[in-house]
């Protein structure tokens, strides 16, 4: 209570607090971005996030302290205006969105080249730091845990040099007792494919002989996964994408399959339309009653979490069960249409069904994360 009462008194002396603008950016110490929309006053762990992941991508906040003053908001600009974002010194979901991008890809390349980041969640912590040190430390940079352009350019050789050696065959020298079958187990690879290679027409290889093996040719066919009793996590969950990216995957006339989360159960619709989320409907009248059937027979406003799977991918959702507005597809059986919300999308706004502003709900948003699985 202390430290609040001497945050408070700070802000208000340096003339930035204004009633009511000043929030607490809560959620998950793991979750690297949010449909939050973080700006001057807000603090909390969410903006500690994203101060983390600047500072250690060369953007300077002027501090990680978990309070988003004028410095993170410049440095917040600069970002933006380098990845082509709206410039607005304000890190919402889009930019956090960014961040988080770039941050994977930083950790992905390090385990790659063999400095564990002890897991990619798009988090700039203490173990992603130490692995950038090391990195810097071996190729002799400056090692201050910053992915700056020396450092960048140093990874992405890095990163080049293994893949070209990945590629590259392997020359292998017969030793005593060697068989192509075991040669071929070794470097997982097939026996038809070294005998291609080296334009081998029988097995028979003699001791010294000297054998190029094509690492980047036909694979062993890995074996089937054993049979498993739960679903896994790709399966039973959606991939949490911001409204800026799903709108152009589930685009408008497209038609997707909708999975309830609690339920089960699936049904087709089809985008009609919709800026700030995504109008749909059931696409046939069987598909408006299974997505009843999900409402337990009676339609509602009340949030559902769901899957949404379109273009190959499975996104992380929220729907109403409620018909409104006018109607497009015929023979539905549904009157109007309802709405799917994703990652930081906002409301109708000002209308009969939706006489407030457009805005963020909550509600929705606490179902799209249950649909990403990161509640509960």
């Amino acid at each position: 209570m202390l430290k609040r009462s001497v945050l408070f008194a700070i802000l208000l002396l340096g003339g930035v607090f204004l009633v009511g603008s000043l929030f607490v950016a809560t959620g998950e110490a793991s979750a690297a971005y949010s449909e939050n929309l973080l700006t001057v006053g807000t603090y909390g762990q969410e903006v500690t996030i994203v101060q983390e992941a600047l500072t250690h991508l060369n953007y300077d906040t002027g501090g990680i302290d978990g309070i988003y003053g004028p410095n993170t908001a410049n440095a917040v600009s600069v970002f933006q205006r380098e990845h082509n974002l709206l410039v607005d010194g304000i890190a919402g979901p889009d930019t956090q969105w960014a961040l988080f991008k770039q941050v994977t890809e930083i950790q992905k390349n390090l385990t790659y080249v063999g400095f564990d980041t002890k897991g990619v969640d798009g988090c700039f912590g203490p173990n992603t730091v130490k692995a950038v040190i090391a990195f810097q430390t071996a190729n002799k940079l400056k090692a201050d845990g910053i992915v700056g352009p020396e450092t960048t350019a140093a990874l992405q050789k890095a990163v080049a040099a293994k893949k070209a050696l990945e590629t590259q065959p392997v020359v292998y020298i017969v030793q005593k007792g060697d068989t192509l079958s075991d040669i071929a187990l070794k470097y997982k690879t097939t026996v038809k494919a070294i005998m291609d290679a080296n334009k081998l027409t029988s097995t028979i290889i003699k001791v010294g002989q000297r054998l190029v093996i094509p690492r980047a040719d036909v694979q062993v066919p890995a074996p089937p996964p054993a049979p498993r009793t739960t679903p896994s996590r790709q399966s039973r969950y959606g991939e949490l994408v911001p409204w800026s990216e799903a709108q152009k995957i589930f685009k408008v006339g497209m038609v997707a399959t909708v999975t309830d989360l609690d339920s089960g159960l699936s049904y087709q619709v089809k985008r009609r339309g919709g800026s700030n989320h995504a109008d749909c409907e059931p696409l046939t009248a069987a598909d408006t009653a299974k997505m009843k059937q999900a409402y337990g027979g009676v339609w509602s406003w009340e949030r559902h979490a769901i899957l949404v799977t379109v273009a190959g991918r499975t996104l992380a959702a929220s729907q109403n069960g409620m018909p409104h507005g006018s109607d497009a597809v015929a023979n539905n059986d549904f009157v109007g249409m309802f709405c799917i919300h994703f990652l930081g999308s906002m409301t109708h706004g000002s209308n009969q069904w939706a006489p407030s502003a457009a805005h963020v709900d909550s509600a929705h948003q606490a179902m799209v994360r249950k649909a990403a699985g990161l509640s509960g």
